[in-house]
């Protein structure tokens, strides 16, 4: 660029009194030195909310930021176009819903050509309880399965804690005891009786005991 503007002003500095093309050559010179250094330097695509660690909410949805390379055009959440916010050239901004639960958001980073940039993904869990419990949920993770089983054996043999031990009442005998593994076990495996309510959606307890569940 700069021989280009030496020749222009030596053609017209002898008939129009042009300035000098310093200020012109300095100005372009510093943005070619910013924009380099953007382009040797992109922001690697990253979730930056909670720093990018699991994270508990009660919303159906939640709010992601994070940075990308200039170069991202698009993201996609859970295989789909995600409706992306830019704060700036690097930082977005999205929402995601969210299930009952464990969810694993992954988010990935496509360029004009559609092609893949960078990918990232984070853990939410959605506690959706709003007091109540599911039954036979012992271990608290939103699921009814052999873990829960094995969770309330060691609540019962191993001293392991359990959040809500009315969960773990799978018999609704308002006692946690052995015939609770046992029944959910054969719920799960050879197609027994349920259990009670509230399952397999949380609620309340419909017959109140002693045992707690916060």
């Amino acid at each position: 660029m700069d021989p280009v503007l030496d020749r222009t002003y030596d053609l017209l500095r002898s008939t129009t009194g042009a300035a000098s093309p310093a200020r012109i050559k300095s100005f372009l010179s510093a943005r070619r030195t910013f924009i380099l250094c953007q382009i040797k330097n992109p922001a690697a695509f990253a979730i930056e909310t909670n720093g990018g660690e699991p994270f508990t909410t009660v919303e159906a949805a939640a709010a992601l930021s994070g940075k990308a390379p200039f170069e991202v055009v698009e993201i996609l959440a859970g295989g789909a176009p995600a409706a992306v916010r830019w704060i700036t050239r690097e930082t977005w901004e999205l929402d995601v819903p969210l299930a009952p639960g464990e969810n694993v958001i992954e988010l990935h980073a496509l360029n004009r050509a559609l092609e893949p940039v960078g990918s990232a993904s984070i853990r939410i869990t959605r506690d959706s309880r709003d007091g109540g419990f599911i039954r036979g949920d012992a271990n608290g993770d939103f699921k009814v399965d052999i873990s829960d089983a094995v969770k309330t054996l060691r609540y019962l043999f191993s001293g392991d804690e359990i959040g809500c031990a009315d969960a773990a009442d799978i018999d609704d005998s308002g006692v946690v005891q052995i015939t609770d593994p046992i029944v959910l076990l054969d719920h799960l495996f050879r197609g027994g009786s349920a259990p009670p309510p509230p399952f397999p959606d949380a609620g309340p307890d419909p017959t109140p005991d002693a045992l707690g569940c916060p």
